[in-house]
């Protein structure tokens, strides 16, 4: 029996971007735990150095394709898919990240009556896409399985609409640990020397720019809290905005291979997001690297944050809630806190490889019996 296992994906793979997910992806084509055959996705410049076809398609963009066609955005995707069905007997369709690519994958199966040949897999690599209950019904038709990052996003999910069907599987994101680890009291010192920070105590945050990553909340706070404090510093890293201030460090935009020396360098790490966080990926290194972590009480970042990893914050729109959390930071650090334990319950890439195929492989044992 040929099974032909598909990944489909908007976003164009091999992806130029550093995206969590493409890069996971990208580690994933290339390893030996790899179980796609061919990849349908927008074009890439970029070359894949795996036995995995790459099948490139464009999507229908123009405002009057979207007006008049709303249901054939994906219409060479599904063309490209279509060959592949055609040439084997069963296929299992993992669908990354995108409801109305999905939805696509369902009409066509249903156009063709395919209900006993193909199998859907869709990776929620959010938190929700807070659909209504006709969006999520839509949307639940012909889908045999959903990823979720926590079991959080999966209780929410399930609490939210009136009927939940498709089987679920929950895999945290992973951590490259070859970057994100924690480092000797001695390698650290001679960080804050080399960036001129040595005998202070360094904050960090780092993020996209976006309002509900919660910048503005840590700067208010930082401002009232920090003002007589000569031995803190606040690094800013993944903003243009700056500020006049002798405590804080505006370094815009790092590239994503070098952000590790910022979070090695840091003693404490803040995470102020005002949003449901699908996982929280940046938190998850910076507990991997020893930071003190205080964090927002938002999404699924509870589910694997630890007491021993620093603080979460209940309130996190009450900016008095961070400065209790600052000065509760400050004093810890400088009585020695140190996490023992940095990282442990973070899965590796190459642990999340291993759980990430099987759950096709499982599929593929199903379709053959």
């Amino acid at each position: 029996m040929k099974i032909a296992k598909v990944l489909l994906s908007e976003q164009a793979l091999p992806s130029p971007s550093m995206g969590s997910w493409t890069q996971r992806m990208a580690y994933f084509f290339e390893s030996s735990h790899n179980i796609f055959d061919f990849v349908i996705s927008t074009s890439s410049a970029l070359k894949s150095n795996s036995k995995v076809e790459f099948k490139y398609a464009n999507t229908l963009n123009s405002r009057f394709q979207r007006k008049f066609f709303p249901k054939q955005k994906f219409k060479h995707f599904i063309k490209e898919l279509d060959v592949i069905v055609a040439s084997h007997d069963k296929v299992i369709v993992c669908v990354m990240d995108n409801v109305k690519l999905k939805n696509e994958v369902s009409n066509f199966i249903d156009k063709n009556e395919l209900h006993n040949k193909i199998r859907v897999v869709f990776y929620n690599c959010g938190y929700s896409y807070f659909l209504t209950q006709n969006q999520h019904q839509e949307f639940s038709k012909n889908l045999d399985e959903i990823i979720f990052l926590t079991s959080q996003a999966y209780q929410f999910n399930k609490e939210q609409y009136l009927s939940f069907i498709p089987e679920v599987t929950v895999l945290h994101n992973p951590i490259d640990k070859t970057q994100f680890y924690q480092i000797s009291k001695t390698e650290k010192q001679n960080l804050l020397q080399k960036h001129s920070l040595e005998n202070k105590k360094i904050y960090l945050w780092l993020s996209h720019d976006r309002p509900k990553k919660g910048l503005s909340i840590v700067l208010n706070a930082w401002d009232e809290w920090a003002v007589d404090k000569k031995d803190v510093h606040l690094l800013v890293i993944g903003t243009n905005y700056t500020k006049e201030t002798n405590n804080i460090t505006f370094l815009g935009k790092i590239p994503s291979n070098a952000v590790h020396e910022y979070y090695k360098l840091a003693h404490v790490y803040l995470f102020p997001t005002l949003w449901q966080e699908g996982f929280g990926l940046s938190l998850a290194q910076a507990i991997c690297t020893g930071c003190y972590c205080i964090t927002s009480d938002n999404g699924g970042v509870v589910e694997f944050i630890q007491e021993q990893n620093g603080a979460t914050i209940t309130k996190p729109n009450i900016v008095s809630e961070w400065i209790f959390a600052l000065e509760k930071s400050y004093q810890e650090i400088n009585n020695g806190w140190e996490n023992t334990s940095a990282g442990n319950q973070i899965i590796t890439i190459e642990e999340w490889a291993k759980q990430f195929a099987s759950i096709f492989v499982k599929w593929e044992q199903r379709m053959k019996l």
